[in-house]
Order: C-alpha cells, then sequence, then structure tokens
C-alpha cells in the first residue's frame, strides 16, 4: 500500500471527517471542523530537484482551493506530507518554513517531508511554545505510518 492511501486509512474518517477533491499537486486533501476552526491534512509528491518554498507555495494555492479557505472569513489550518518515494531527500527541519502568524487562508501549521526508505524530517509551527490543530499528534501518526512501511 503506498503511503497516500496509508494516510488516508490511518486519519479518514477517525480523525479528518471529511475528503475533498485534490487539484493541481494534492494526491489527498482530509478536513475537519473543531470548535468553529477547520483543519486540513494534504499530501502532495515532493521533488527533490525544485524549489521547495515554490512546491510548498503551490500546495498551499491547492488547499486553498480545495478547502474554499479565505483568509478573516474561513482561514484552514493544514498540516502538509510532502513524499519523494522515489529519491533521496537531503534536507533539514529548519529549511522547513511553517507559518509564524496566522494572517493566510491556508496557515501551514506543520510541514513533514517524507523520503525514501522511511528518511523523514519534519517541522511544526509554534506560538509561545504551543502547537495548534494538534500538530504534534498528527506528526507522530505520520511518523509511526511512515515506519510501518
Amino acid at each position: 500500500m503506498d503511503l497516500v492511501a496509508r494516510v488516508r486509512q490511518g486519519f479518514f474518517p477517525e480523525v479528518y471527517d471529511q475528503e475533498c477533491k485534490t487539484p493541481g499537486p494534492l494526491q489527498l486533501c482530509l478536513l475537519k471542523k473543531h470548535s468553529g476552526a477547520r483543519y486540513c491534512l494534504a499530501v502532495a509528491e515532493f521533488d527533490p530537484a525544485a524549489d521547495l518554498a515554490s512546491q510548498i507555495a503551490a500546495v498551499r494555492a491547492a488547499v486553498r482551493q480545495a478547502t474554499g479557505a479565505l483568509w478573516m472569513l474561513k482561514e484552514v489550518g493544514a498540516y502538509l506530507v510532502l513524499h519523494a518515494d522515489a529519491a533521496d531527500v537531503n534536507l533539514h527541519a529548519d529549511q522547513l518554513e511553517v507559518d509564524k502568524t496566522g494572517v493566510h487562508a491556508v496557515i501551514v501549521q506543520g510541514i513533514h517531508l517524507v523520503g525514501r526508505d522511511s528518511a523523514e524530517v519534519f517541522k511544526h509551527s509554534q506560538w509561545g511554545g504551543q502547537t495548534f490543530g494538534s500538530a504534534d499528534a498528527i506528526g507522530a501518526r505520520i511518523s509511526d505510518i511512515v515506519r510501518s512501511r
């Protein structure tokens, strides 16, 4: 079973109860609502030869389209899983850019980058030492899924 299918199986419908259409680079887009907030888990393929910031921007735009996110009206906290099954990933967590403010329609709260042989790096946003949208729990669950390959 590929990573996308395993992520879907590990999170849907138990954690995320809606599956959205997957425009652009998205391979999976799951959504949940909790206490008036909306959270998304998105999976896309990572190209190690391409610019990381451009890839994250493209995934953010696709999540915005898939979820109908609007700044100041219908924001979405997003956890992104980027995977490169056929390539080595030579990045460090400090190279992953998560949002430090909530001034986006899609607020990237976590990025999890997975390479072949289950190599992974991840980073979660923190405000005042706190993560939001259960980013640490989602990251731990993603790591469990990656290690179970």
